[in-house]
């Protein structure tokens, strides 16, 4: 288990079967706000919000606010788990990534030093 910020991130092996050291928690409840990343769907708490990329699986309880970043043409090239403030909104459902080259970092990184709040990003692309 790590501790990022208030977030919690429980890495789990997809070929490990759960035993009492490793086993899941019986209830979710307490884990309000949370997120975890894994490749078992079987891992992840029933309503809790997924998003997928590359085989692994990003879950978030639901009262936690997930952003896409999305470029140009529309397509996710990531997610902002948390509190993600712009200058006209509290946690957008999208924000699209300027300038044309989606994929330039110079670009991802002037678009994330406009925001505030507390997040974490998840970049989808290599």
């Amino acid at each position: 288990m790590y501790t990022l910020q208030s977030a919690v991130v429980y890495t789990i092996k997809t070929s490990s079967i759960f035993d009492k050291e490793h086993s899941m928690p019986d209830s979710f409840d307490r884990f309000n706000g949370q997120f975890l990343f894994s490749t078992d769907r079987e891992a992840i708490p029933p309503a809790w919000v997924q998003h997928e990329q590359a085989g692994w699986i990003i879950a978030t309880h639901p009262d936690l606010p997930v952003t896409s970043l999305v470029s140009q043409n529309r397509t996710c090239i990531g997610w902002l788990i948390g509190y993600a403030i712009t200058d006209t909104t509290f946690c957008p459902e999208e924000i699209m990534i300027q300038p044309h080259h989606s994929h330039d970092e110079i670009a991802l990184e002037a678009t994330l030093a406009d925001l505030g709040g507390r997040f974490v990003l998840t970049p989808t692309y290599n």
